[in-house]
């Protein structure tokens, strides 16, 4: 911990406030992400992109439309049945039904 008069600051928070504001420094010198281009220049970039959305396009041009649809159904409907089953999911025979009923066993009786 760091003290600098009434803040205490963590030393991982500083070296990530840091970071933060060197990448926004970044960000504001070179205009956002725009001379992002990477290894390739920014034209080569922009001819691969094209070039792997055509081929993407291609492959996918003989699958039919009803089946992204049903395969996002599947797998909705697998997630919904493994939340379900989770434990601790459902509501609790105790719940709702305040604190006595917490403490008393089951199968005995209040009175």
């Amino acid at each position: 911990m760091l003290s600098l008069g009434p803040v205490q600051v963590h030393t991982t928070t500083l070296v990530s406030g840091v970071l933060l504001i060197l990448i926004g420094l970044l960000f504001l010198r070179f205009t956002g992400s725009a001379g992002i281009t990477g290894v390739l220049g920014a034209g080569d970039t922009a001819d691969l992109e094209v070039m792997l959305q055509e081929r993407i396009t291609a492959a996918l041009a003989a699958v039919p439309g009803w089946v992204l649809s049903g395969l996002a159904a599947i797998a909705a409907g697998v997630w919904l049945l493994r939340r379900a089953r989770l434990p601790g999911e459902g509501v609790s025979s105790t719940q709702g039904a305040g604190p006595a009923a917490a403490r008393t066993p089951a199968g005995a009786h209040r009175r």
